[in-house]
């Protein structure tokens, strides 16, 4: 793996980083290498048709996708042909956070639609390597409950707290993540915390997405003015516990929205 070089130096600087962390929610870098990056007018897919699209994102045509990178974080996200067996055979997206640090892919195409349009959400994820057993991908939706153009609060879908003791109802149980096997999340039945900076642990209740839109709605997904990502894929971050040295994969993203029926496919561009 091309990271292994890495640790060694890495190990010493996250010794720092336990001792030195600040909230970077909103200060990080967008790096768009290819000059793809989205914004707040990023790529919308058609909302007023019945269709089932599979979207392909890759690090040639990122689709509205861009990625995010705290600043002075050594991780990065990449668009890879790994892990031996991605979930869509496509390929997929490699979180790699040596240093704790956040790291994300945010889409912008659903500002404005309301929360209880998803009836369908889901995400499959690899997790290659960690140091902390709880640590894996997960996933933010930008809120603004009573449409003022304003972010009220996230909400956040941790797949840590998918299982016992967080999940009471045994049906609804999706077990821990594992190393080394792909797992799908149904985020959608799963149980979500608002955050960005108190979880269950501190007093914050879990409910599902349905239950959320019943109690805020008119929820809709927002930005602030020049914000980054209504929808988040993430990995990393102090407030999510996470340690040094993760390697873990994200690949499709599938949802129910209105009418529509998508499944966002990522992989290494193929020239």
């Amino acid at each position: 793996m091309k990271h292994i070089l890495k640790k060694t130096i890495v190990v010493f600087l996250s010794i720092g980083c336990i001792f030195i962390m600040q909230s970077c929610e909103e200060n990080l870098t967008t790096s768009d290498p290819n000059g793809l990056a989205a914004s707040t007018t990023s790529t919308t897919l058609n909302s007023s048709s019945s269709t089932d699209q599979k979207v392909i994102v890759t690090d040639c045509n990122l689709q509205g996708w861009a990625k995010q990178i705290a600043g002075g974080a050594l991780g990065d996200v990449a668009f890879v042909t790994e892990p031996s067996k991605p979930s869509n055979g496509n390929g997929s997206l490699e979180f790699y956070v040596p240093d704790m640090q956040r790291i994300r892919l945010y889409y912008n195409g659903f500002l404005g639609r309301y929360l209880n349009e998803i009836s369908e959400i889901s995400i499959s994820t690899y997790i290659q390597e960690r140091t902390v057993d709880r640590n894996t991908i997960y996933v933010v939706l930008q809120l603004d409950v009573n449409k003022d153009g304003i972010v009220d609060f996230p909400i956040v879908f941790d797949p840590y707290y998918q299982t016992t003791p967080w999940v009471k109802n045994k049906d609804l149980d999706q077990g821990p993540s594992v190393l080394g096997k792909w797992q799908t999340w149904d985020l959608y039945n799963g149980l979500w915390f608002q955050g960005p900076t108190l979880d269950p642990e501190h007093g914050q209740p879990l409910y599902s997405l349905k239950d959320w839109a019943k109690i805020y709605p008119a929820a809709v997904f927002e930005v602030n003015g020049g914000g980054k990502g209504a929808l988040r894929i993430t990995a990393g971050g102090e407030e999510a516990y996470f340690g040094i040295n993760f390697i873990g994969f994200a690949d499709k993203l599938n949802l129910k929205i209105g009418k529509q029926e998508i499944s966002f496919d990522f992989g290494k561009c193929q020239l």
